[in-house]
C-alpha cells in the first residue's frame, strides 16, 4: 500500500493550457482485466491558495497500475513529493474541471491559440471575446457559487488563471479599488480577445470595469 500525504507548501505550476468548447467523444476504456491496480491511502490537507491549511480526511482507492507510475515520473521531474502532485489534480477537479463538463472543453496549446487569433480579423477576435465572455463564466459561477456579482467575477478569473491557463493572474488592492492584472504570452491580439471577454464577464456582474491593454497582457481597474 502507497501512504500519500499532503504538503500545502508547495503549489501548482503552470501547465501552459487553455480549454475551449469541443464535441464529446467516446473512447473504449482498458479492459479492467488488463489492469494492475495499486491501493492508494491518502491524508489530504488541500488550499485554494495554498495557504491556511483545510480539514484532513483520510481515503482509501485503487489506481491503476500505467497512471501511478506516471504520476510517480511527474512527481519526480516537479521535485514535489506524489501527494502534493495528487492533491493539485484533486483540487484542480473540484475548484475548475468538473464544473466545465457540461460544456465539452478541450485543452489546447497557447501557440495553437496564438495561430488561431493571427489568423482572425480584429472585429472577429472581438466578437468572439464578447460571446465567450457572455457565456461560459456565467453558467460556471452560478454553478460553482450561486450568484453572479463581482467578487465572484474576479474568483472565476483566479481559478481560470490557476487551472486553464491562458493567464498569470496577479491582483493589487488599494485602499477603495483594486486592479488586476491578466500576463499573458499571446501577443496584441490575445489582449484584445482577453479584455472583450473580461469586458462581458464584468457587464453580466453588473460592474463596469476600465481595462486597459498591452502586448502581453491587460489591466482591469474596478
Amino acid at each position: 500500500m502507497h501512504a500519500i500525504r499532503a504538503d500545502a507548501s508547495e503549489c501548482s505550476e503552470s501547465q501552459f493550457w487553455v480549454t475551449f468548447p469541443a464535441i464529446r467523444r467516446n473512447f473504449e476504456p482498458t479492459p479492467p482485466t488488463a489492469r494492475k491496480f495499486y491501493n492508494i491511502t491518502e491524508a489530504a490537507s488541500i488550499s485554494s491558495d495554498c495557504g491556511l491549511r483545510e480539514k484532513t480526511v483520510t481515503i482509501s482507492f485503487r489506481i491503476g497500475e500505467t497512471a501511478f507510475k506516471a504520476l510517480q515520473d511527474e512527481a519526480k521531474k516537479n521535485n514535489i513529493s506524489l501527494n502534493t502532485l495528487a492533491n493539485q489534480l484533486f483540487t484542480a477537479y473540484a475548484d475548475y474541471d468538473r464544473f466545465l463538463q457540461k460544456f465539452h472543453m478541450i485543452k489546447l496549446s497557447s501557440p495553437t491559440f496564438k495561430r488561431i487569433l493571427n489568423a482572425a480579423s480584429k472585429e472577429a477576435i472581438t466578437e468572439v471575446g464578447r460571446s465567450a465572455g457572455a457565456s461560459v463564466p456565467e453558467s460556471f459561477i452560478l454553478a460553482k457559487m450561486g450568484e453572479i456579482n463581482q467578487g465572484n467575477a474576479v474568483e472565476y478569473l483566479r481559478l481560470m488563471g490557476t487551472y486553464a491557463n491562458p493567464f498569470d493572474y496577479s491582483q493589487v488592492a488599494l485602499t477603495g479599488k483594486g486592479s488586476i492584472t491578466l500576463t499573458h504570452d499571446l501577443g496584441i491580439n490575445g489582449s484584445l480577445f482577453l479584455a472583450s471577454y473580461v469586458e462581458s464577464l464584468f457587464k453580466n456582474a453588473g460592474k463596469s470595469a476600465k481595462i486597459s491593454q498591452y502586448e502581453n497582457g491587460i489591466t482591469i481597474e474596478l
